[in-house]
């Protein structure tokens, strides 16, 4: 198989949108079989230290839409491990947060004020939300809503950026090189380190 850079990939890049940092669309119609030679190809492209972005690209959009759920997830941590180019990065940031059936918000630091305090004590250092509806073109996840993503019970993901804004927590998250997002949550004013893992 020669290495084409199709309308798969093309969509990709529209999608993320490299200057506005839009949110593509779902990104598998459907799952796909693949054969043990084309398994094998696009794992090889996806891992390869001097492949071309949109190689790159197309590889781990072919091994995401596997039919194989094995293979759906080692496109996930096998893309961010080996990925340098912020489009894809931020494509399998994507994928994987949409897909997720609960997201976990890890709070964490040190000398935290007493708004932090008390609620880190009454609500624990994990705060977990099962999302209930999910808006592909607006890139958000709601928790509460079943039909819509509505403020102050969603996550919204814009590029590299993850908007936080529920369980009486605000704040925005960043994209890092280890595939986390990390930053700061506020309640009540008081700043929290946050982190949510995509895989």
């Amino acid at each position: 198989m020669g290495w084409k850079r199709t309308g798969v990939a093309a969509a990709l890049l529209m999608g993320l949108g490299v200057a506005g940092g839009a949110p593509a669309a779902e990104a598998c119609e459907t799952y796909k079989a693949l054969s043990a030679t084309e398994l094998k190809e696009f794992r090889n492209k996806l891992t390869e230290k001097e492949a071309d972005p949109i190689d790159r690209l197309f590889a781990y959009q072919e091994l995401a839409c596997s039919d194989q759920p094995v293979m759906r997830a080692y496109a996930i941590r096998a893309g961010m491990e080996n990925a340098r180019d912020p489009i894809l990065r931020q494509q399998i940031a994507f994928d994987a947060l949409m897909a997720m059936p609960r997201v976990d918000v890890e709070l964490s630091g040190n000398d935290l004020g007493k708004n932090a305090k008390r609620y880190i004590e009454g609500e624990g250092n994990v705060i977990s939300s099962t999302v209930r509806y999910r808006d592909f073109k607006k890139g958000c996840l709601s928790f509460y809503s079943s039909d819509s993503c509505q403020e102050g019970s969603a996550m919204t993901i814009k590029g590299d950026t993850l908007l936080v804004s529920g369980s009486n927590l605000v704040g925005t998250l960043a994209l890092t090189e280890t595939g986390e997002f990390i930053g700061t949550v506020r309640y009540r004013g008081d700043p929290i380190t946050a982190r949510v893992r995509i895989y």
